[in-house]
């Protein structure tokens, strides 16, 4: 198989793979935002329950291929030896207020385009805008000569820290009791997991074929993308560089989904598509296999219809918080999903960090419309 032929594959698959995650997502109405929103406003946890059926299945299946050694922790793109605590903590916030005042986060967006908003087109639109801005344009001095500087020289995921951080001495503690780490780790994931299972079914209202099977699905799906780009993807030597390369990444690691960075990614290709350089993204086709699964799903339904802003003040409410979500999802470098389901997958502590701060955006945003 040639090289292009490779890549081909790769974006095939990653098509496919965004059209379950939209086609799914839009079927049980999966939804960062609108789990927060049901908490803080209905005292409704199902949700947020799903959410955690999800991320319980994302982390023992990620934690299994990690076991299994199918998948390396140290090729993705949360591997780092920093954490930019103030970084995460400020984009989380931005973000999850963002996408309170946006309708919902990026992901969320990209499923109602599917059903035809124009508002989420808006939406998506500045979203992208407002990173590009926040990367290389006006916003990035703030980011590259300020606020990342405040770090930590902390490894950036469990299993590094305890490698790294403990130096040999948590090593030396298991293997007294004839413990490896990877076993450590997976145990330690897999009572986590377990306990969110649990948790998420525990009214029997909830021990729905819907429930658990969207979830199942959802979850299994981020499990995948894993294995995509850090299997199917990975070429220990590329023929042009000569050196082992993860096929159709932004940042040459493996990735799973990233919609933030997508976006970015889109609009450049859209207007820089003469320039040899641009080319299409695992991302990118995650992201607009995202749209044609949510709309495949409003057509079965005969539910797609066009939506467009009910007044300025509307108007207003999702440009503000398409721009702080742009903003916040670079400062943070993830959203709610690539961090909530694809980083805490890997257990990245950056990841908690960050999605922790966007539930506290989105709860304090929430109270201030209130």
């Amino acid at each position: 198989m040639s090289i292009t032929q490779h890549i081909n594959l790769v974006l095939g698959l990653a098509l496919l793979l965004g059209f379950g995650l939209g086609g799914f997502m839009q079927l049980t109405h999966f939804c960062t935002m609108g789990a927060v929103a049901d908490i803080v406003l209905f005292k409704s946890f199902q949700r947020a329950k799903l959410f955690a059926f999800t991320l319980a299945v994302a982390l023992i299946g990620t934690q299994t291929l990690v076991l299994l050694k199918w998948i390396n922790i140290n090729h993705t793109v949360y591997d780092s030896d920093q954490l930019l605590w103030l970084s995460h903590s400020l984009g989380g916030l931005c973000f999850g207020s963002g996408m309170v005042l946006a309708g919902g986060c990026v992901s969320k967006n990209l499923l109602r385009l599917g059903t035809g908003s124009l508002k989420a087109l808006t939406v998506l639109t500045v979203v992208a805008l407002s990173a590009a801005m926040t990367i290389r344009g006006i916003f990035s001095p703030l980011r590259t000569n300020g606020l990342d500087l405040f770090l930590l020289q902390i490894p950036n995921t469990l299993q590094q820290y305890f490698i790294n951080g403990f130096n040999n001495s948590f090593n030396t503690y298991l293997n007294t009791y004839f413990i490896k780490l990877d076993i450590a780790l997976f145990i330690v994931s897999l009572t986590i997991g377990l306990g969110l299972i649990l948790w998420s079914v525990s009214k029997r209202d909830e021990r729905t074929f819907k429930h658990c099977g969207a979830g199942l699905a959802i979850g299994s799906l981020i499990v995948m993308g894993w294995l995509l780009s850090g299997v199917l993807a990975y070429v220990p030597e590329h023929p042009d560089t000569l050196q082992e390369a993860f096929l159709s990444t932004v940042s040459n690691k493996m990735e799973n989904i990233l919609p933030v960075a997508s976006l970015v990614s889109w609009l450049n290709y859209l207007l820089l598509f003469s320039d040899s350089s641009q080319a299409m993204t695992l991302a990118m086709a995650i992201s607009l296999g995202m749209v044609l699964g949510s709309a495949a799903v409003c057509l079965y339904q005969k539910n797609f219809h066009w939506q467009g802003f009910s007044d300025s003040r509307d108007w207003a409410y999702h440009i503000l918080g398409a721009g702080l979500m742009g903003f916040g999802g670079v400062l943070a470098m993830g959203c709610s999903i690539s961090h909530g389901l694809g980083g805490l997958s890997v257990l990245s502590l950056s990841s908690l960090l960050t999605f922790i701060a966007i539930i506290l955006g989105a709860i304090f945003t929430l109270k201030y419309l209130e």
